[in-house]
């Protein structure tokens, strides 16, 4: 049997799923009309360099930025299996093509060691990719959507 890693995540409309030939992987999809106090979560949630990019940004774009974020980080924590119990703070994504992480000192992780994406899934979705190195894997993605009635 080969050693297969995935990892699942869903929400309305939508399922993405992530396997790899050993390597951990990690993924997040997000609704493009999710609702959030954007602000206040980044202020919690997000390292002060996040903040402070999501903050200089014209307010129309902060949507989209925070998605970007909020998609690369849990796809990050889930690939590492610590979940929402890592120090999400502790971390920050430059938004460049590809993501790139940072660790703040007392991490124990490697910047090197990752390899990000994210997903652009139309109109209504979005999505982030996190692959641990050193085999880096070929990037595909499908996307199923299912109507709600």
């Amino acid at each position: 049997m080969p050693p297969l890693r995935f990892s699942l995540a869903h929400t309305e409309g939508l399922v993405a799923l992530a396997v790899t030939l050993r390597s951990a992987v990690g993924i997040d999809v997000e609704p493009r009309s999710r609702r959030v106090t954007v602000h206040e979560i980044a202020r919690r949630f997000f390292s002060p360099s996040e903040a402070a990019a999501l903050d200089a940004l014209p307010p129309e774009q902060q949507p989209d930025a925070f998605l970007d974020y909020w998609t690369l980080k849990e796809a990050y924590v889930k690939a590492t299996g610590l979940g929402l119990h890592a120090p999400l703070e502790r971390f920050s994504f430059a938004r460049t093509s590809p993501p790139v992480i940072v660790f703040a000192p007392g991490i124990d992780d490697e910047p090197s060691a990752w390899q990000f994406a994210r997903l652009d899934l139309g109109a209504d979705h979005v999505a982030a990719l996190a692959v641990r190195r050193p085999d880096p894997p070929r990037i595909a993605y499908f996307m199923a959507q299912f109507g709600v009635s």
